[in-house]
């Protein structure tokens, strides 16, 4: 073989290999922030999805019990008027498919449309349980009312009940206020964060009830069936969210986000599980890319230097062993780029590829880095997301101890936010949300964090000093509720919300972050209690049994 054609050859696989080598080591990478970022997102997924069910679930329940201290329902001495009063809510929220109050044997007394009024439903759980004490019942089919309620999709219809029993001013029991919550408001809910996770294709979500049933599932065939997965076990475990790599029944590996359904406030939850998975096919889709990218470069680079090196061996056997050299300090990190060469055009032309090449594959790299930066962010206000949240906590509270400081929580809820969204769109919701998100990054000071939740629900956590806990932290919340009392502009329409503040402390109030939410939560829940547009500390609402207001001249507007 001709040195010529050795040469040629050489060079075409010394430089396919210094490809192949960069580009196999940026594919790893990325492939396992890839696949961290992604398992991390369908956590966050699932866990949204089950903690929207929940809070509705307890809504929904809050809705029906205000209703039973309502006399026209109690004692409906005029059934017509009771009938228009149920007929409203029923408008007013079309979740509830069934409203219907029954007398102490069972009997349907009044009821929504007038459907089943007359009729003996003494032997349904609804009344039995329901005469007795609140009952919540878990998903089930539609024994009476299949055929009485429309059904435009055709599906089997499938009801959640809700019951609280009626009682007279002695507080003995007169009859059941019974609901029957349509399920399809769980497909709306799944719909609804789908649409957020758009960016992400083909991500499935899944309910699971407490005896692996599947309640709900992209595929209505799936309904019905038993799952037996370790992300099942993990989320009842743990009583949390995380994500795992797991084979499916249908023998597909999917990457595969959890979250157990715990509940909220008094609501105990039915023992859910919500699931969330992509196929690793759909979700390592750009590694692949990656991948052929770098062989694509690799091989047309190699065949590149072979033609170099064909036309000129003795101009490039000197600086072509510089270039093995340097990129290989390259691979090993101790150089940036390959030295442009003087001389033949040929050389110059291999060095200035091979640190595009080098570009590219940085570009890539930042590109991921990218990524990761938005998993960490909430893609409509661009505020910090709970797992960064998560993060700043765990620099916050050893930086807190050395100081002697304390970590202020302040948990946010908008006043009058929903109305937002009726009224004037989800459009005009999302520019109002902005809008909180600006507000609060403008009192945020240097080394705290604003992040959301979800929903309408924003977070603020402070360092305060030990000594001027209360005060530092109820100037920050008074500067909050202020600032959301002052109108918003929503595409040029004048929008009036306000906030409600939760303040609690740790380690004052509490020993750990889970706990210190959980405070935060209930002082939030008090201020809520106690009227909008103010603030309460957690310490008032346990040590004293009650809600003590922290700012009541704020209402005044003071």
């Amino acid at each position: 073989m001709s040195l010529r054609l050795q040469t040629a050859m050489a060079l075409a696989a010394a430089i396919l290999a210094v490809s192949l080598a960069v580009g196999a080591m940026v594919t790893h990478l990325a492939a396992e922030r890839l696949e961290t970022d992604i398992g991390d997102g369908l956590a966050e997924l699932a866990f949204q999805m089950a903690d929207k069910l929940d809070r509705d679930m307890w809504a929904r329940s809050s809705e029906v019990r205000t209703l039973t201290v309502i006399d026209d329902l109690r004692t409906p001495g005029d059934p017509e008027r009771a009938r228009k009063l149920i007929d409203a809510l029923q408008e007013a929220i079309p979740t509830f498919s069934w409203i219907g109050v029954l007398s102490s044997d069972g009997t349907v007394l009044v009821a929504s449309d007038g459907i089943l009024e007359g009729v003996n439903i003494a032997q349904r759980p609804v009344f039995q349980e329901g005469i007795q004490n609140r009952f919540i019942g878990d998903v089930h089919d539609a024994v009476l009312l299949a055929s009485l309620l429309p059904n435009p999709t055709g599906e089997p219809m499938k009801f959640v009940d809700i019951a609280y029993p009626l009682r007279d001013a002695d507080g003995v029991p007169t009859g059941v206020l019974a609901t029957h919550l349509s399920w399809a408001w769980a497909k709306d809910v799944r719909r609804s964060l789908l649409q957020n996770a758009a960016q992400r294709s083909e991500v499935a979500i899944y309910i699971v009830a407490k005896d692996n049933t599947v309640l709900l599932a992209d595929d209505a065939t799936e309904i019905g069936t038993h799952l037996d997965l370790t992300a099942i076990r993990a989320a009842r475990e743990t009583g949390g969210n995380g994500w795992t790599l797991e084979v499916w029944p249908d023998g597909e590996t999917y990457v595969t986000g959890y979250a157990a359904a715990n509940g909220h406030q008094d609501f105990e939850g039915f023992g859910w599980t919500v699931l969330t998975r992509q196929s690793t096919a759909a979700a390592f889709a750009p590694i692949d890319s990656l991948a052929r990218q770098v062989a694509v470069w690799g091989i047309g680079l190699a065949l590149g230097a072979a033609a170099l090196g064909w036309l000129g061996i003795g101009l490039l056997t000197r600086p072509l062993a510089e270039i093995a050299a340097t990129a290989e300090r390259i691979r090993q990190g101790s150089a940036t780029e390959i030295p442009h060469f003087r001389g033949p055009r040929e050389i110059a032309a291999l060095s200035d590829a091979l640190n595009r090449l080098i570009d590219g594959l940085r570009h890539t790299e930042t590109a991921l880095d990218s990524m990761s930066m938005a998993a960490l962010h909430d893609q409509l206000t661009g505020l910090p997301n709970r797992m960064a949240l998560e993060s700043y906590f765990e620099t916050a509270v050893p930086r807190a101890k050395r100081e002697r400081k304390q970590v202020a929580l302040l948990y946010i809820d908008l006043d009058d936010f929903k109305p937002v969204n009726d009224t004037l769109g989800h459009a005009a919701g999302d520019l109002v949300l902005k809008g909180v998100a600006g507000r609060l990054t403008e009192i945020r000071r240097g080394g705290e964090i604003a992040a959301r939740l979800g929903g309408d629900e924003f977070v603020m956590a402070v360092l305060v000093d030990d000594d001027a806990a209360r005060s530092e932290a109820g100037v920050i919340a008074d500067r909050i509720v202020r600032a959301m009392l002052v109108p918003f502009d929503a595409d040029g329409r004048t929008v009036s919300i306000g906030c409600s503040v939760g303040v609690g402390f740790l380690p004052a109030d509490a020993q750990t972050v889970t706990e210190l939410f959980e405070r935060a939560d209930s002082a939030l829940y008090a201020a809520k209690e106690a009227g909008k547009s103010g603030y309460a500390f957690a310490e008032d609402v346990h040590s004293r049994g009650k809600f003590m207001p922290s700012n009541k001249s704020l209402s005044s507007g003071s």
